[in-house]
């Protein structure tokens, strides 16, 4: 089960895009613009993390502005950036921007986040028959209120909760649950951690994930979403996120660091 969702179009031209991207060279408030400070809730030592960071400083250098990323918990992230003593966030989905409706939401999403159901090889999971998952119990990590609301929507009999996510993947291994329900990425790079091999995983979901701007920096959505849709309709971001990809893997396999 996954949603297939499609790109909203932007209203701006592409000829603003550019122009105002060229005004950046010669206008006096450019000094103040040099760097754009964004807070992220992942750190570039994951995948996903690596890969929404690395997209982001890119998507921003082609506007001509440097990027600075923050690791921030994610009620302080979003106090900040509501405050405006932060610009932005790299990384949140659809449900973030309802809940803080103050921020401004850069259209369209630049990446996807893909949610995995995980379950032993020796476990036979319907994930399109409703009836058959409430024969089924699924695990979660505290606090992930998407996954949580994702298992409850699915049906699943029972839903249980890890502390952490070795402690879900641990569990998921001794049989406490049949399924565990994670962030793809990450589930995997723990399952390889912890040296589990009877684990076997099935995107249900994928989530479009947007840059989210303060509210003091609204004109700078359109510049950054018509950057983002350029790249898209090129077919640019999509190799650029390849790039990134193997970059960070190439960087974990040497030792070398991540940030």
């Amino acid at each position: 089960m996954s949603l297939n969702l499609k790109y909203a179009k932007p209203r701006e031209s592409v000829v603003f895009h550019v122009l105002w991207v060229l005004s950046l060279a010669t206008s006096p408030q450019t000094h103040a613009r040099d760097a754009i400070e964004l807070t992220s809730l992942g750190s570039g030592v994951v995948e996903v993390s690596y890969v929404a960071i690395s997209l982001v400083k890119e998507i921003y250098r082609q506007a001509g502005l440097e990027v600075h990323v923050t690791q921030l918990p994610a009620a302080r992230s979003t106090i900040e950036v509501t405050e405006g003593r932060m610009d932005g966030e790299v990384a949140r989905g659809v449900a973030y921007g309802a809940a803080n409706p103050s921020l401004i939401r850069v259209e369209p999403p630049y990446i996807y986040l893909s949610t995995f159901a995980f379950s032993l090889k020796s476990t036979k999971v319907n994930f399109n028959a409703k009836d058959d998952l409430k024969k089924h119990s699924a695990g979660i990590v505290s606090g992930v209120t998407g996954d949580e609301r994702l298992a409850k929507t699915l049906g699943f009999s029972e839903v249980e909760t890890a502390s952490s996510r070795e402690g879900l993947f641990r569990m998921l291994a001794m049989g406490r649950f049949d399924v565990a329900i994670h962030d793809s990425s990450l589930g995997m790079s723990e399952i390889n951690r912890l040296g589990l091999k009877d684990i076997v995983g099935e995107e249900i979901f994928r989530e479009p994930i947007y840059i989210f701007l303060s509210p003091k920096n609204k004109d700078l959505a359109p510049v950054i979403g018509g950057i983002i849709k350029n790249l898209s309709d090129s077919g640019e971001l999509g190799r650029l996120e390849g790039k990134f990809r193997k970059e960070f893997r190439a960087k974990a396999a040497a030792a070398v660091p991540l940030q």
